[in-house]
């Protein structure tokens, strides 16, 4: 198996599981995997980061599955093996691949890893998610956080809605939080007072979310509302 994320684990614990007369082997780079699930919770400072983190001892010790730290370089499909960064290869009678996804260095014009040091996209979690984490509480009062949600497909869907959702639920509280998120899609942005009138007139697949600290005066009533992604948000869908 190679790749060590969810799938990869899930799948190489079932695999050891479901035959004792397999041998599986794991092939993943980190020694420690973070979960990009309920990060949000983290941005919020209602879970620590170490709670999303994860070590591979279970899948080592208690179902037998042998956990190499490395990176795959190459796949022979003819000699059936995988080449390891440094050279050692391991030999296989079924591979399966699950190397998950990653930023592509540069498709943004201006977008590169040093950019992402400075504006997080904190969609791969860790150090980034922690960088989003500090800018979020360094923010001046009355700050504007904004999200863009990239083109279909894209991982996880609902990631930029709930971000912007537990983050305009912080700034209700009085939390230090931007006072105004703003989800943007397809390069358009809805801003307030036409956010509820957009919000109800938007598909969701075209939809631009925002939220403010708090509700405007003329916010709907429950019952002439949208059903909501998020029970306490101005994130309205049809």
């Amino acid at each position: 198996m190679i790749g060590g994320g969810v799938g990869g684990a899930t799948a190489a614990k079932y695999l050891a599981l479901g035959s004792e007369m397999l041998d599986v082997t794991l092939v993943e780079p980190k020694g420690r995997y973070t979960t990009c699930f309920f990060s949000n919770l983290y941005l919020a400072g209602l879970r620590s980061l170490e709670s999303l983190t994860h070590s591979y001892d279970t899948l080592a010790k208690k179902y037998g599955i042998k956990v190499i730290h490395n990176t795959v370089t190459a796949i022979d499909p003819v000699a059936k093996n995988v080449s390891l960064e440094g050279g050692a290869k391991l030999a296989y009678d079924r591979v399966a691949l699950a190397p998950g996804i990653a930023f592509k260095d540069g498709a943004i014009d201006g977008y590169d890893d040093a950019t992402m040091q400075i504006m997080p996209h904190a969609w791969t979690a860790g150090p980034q998610t922690m960088l989003l984490r500090q800018q979020l509480e360094s923010m001046d009062d009355g700050g504007v956080f904004v999200i863009v949600a990239p083109p279909d497909p894209f991982r996880c869907p609902p990631g930029p809605y709930e971000r912007a959702s537990i983050e305009e639920k912080m700034a209700q509280r009085g939390c230090p939080f931007p006072a105004r998120v703003m989800a943007q899609r397809a390069g358009k942005t809805a801003t307030h007072p036409d956010a509820v009138k957009a919000a109800g007139e938007a598909r969701c697949e075209e939809h631009q979310v925002i939220g403010h600290g708090r509700r405007p005066a003329n916010y709907p009533a429950a019952s002439q509302r949208a059903p909501l992604l998020c029970s306490s948000y101005f994130i309205r869908t049809r």
